[in-house]
């Protein structure tokens, strides 16, 4: 894959804007992770992450978002940051910590490995 432009948010007119921005970004950011392309992984996840207070100011109790932003801090910032977003993740939806969406952000961090769907 190429390198490609950042997405960027549409100029905060539509409120998923935020939201489609920081979901893009993590899940471009866990594609350069699993090829090994550390730098650019780094830099898709801190987009994810400049976007996440617009994203949480929209709607502060949407699990989901917490879980994308997971997976970005995880690859900017270790897996200490991924446990605290999907602790955050896990309280808001009520879901186990060993819920399948939880488990796929861990397994991408740990073993580089994208599910087939991505």
């Amino acid at each position: 894959w190429p390198a490609e432009p950042p997405l960027r948010p549409s100029g905060g007119k539509a409120r998923s804007a935020s939201y489609s921005f920081c979901v893009g970004n993590a899940w471009r950011a866990a594609r350069y992770h699993c090829q090994g392309k550390n730098a650019l992984a780094r830099k898709y996840a801190n987009l994810s992450l400049s976007g996440a207070s617009s994203a949480l100011r929209d709607n502060p109790k949407f699990y989901n978002i917490h879980l994308h932003l997971s997976l970005a801090a995880g690859i900017a910032h270790g897996r200490t940051a991924m446990e605290k977003c999907l602790k955050n993740a896990k309280r808001l939806s009520g879901k186990p910590n060993t819920h399948y969406e939880f488990e796929e952000v861990r397994e991408v961090l740990e073993k580089r490995k994208l599910r087939d769907a991505f």
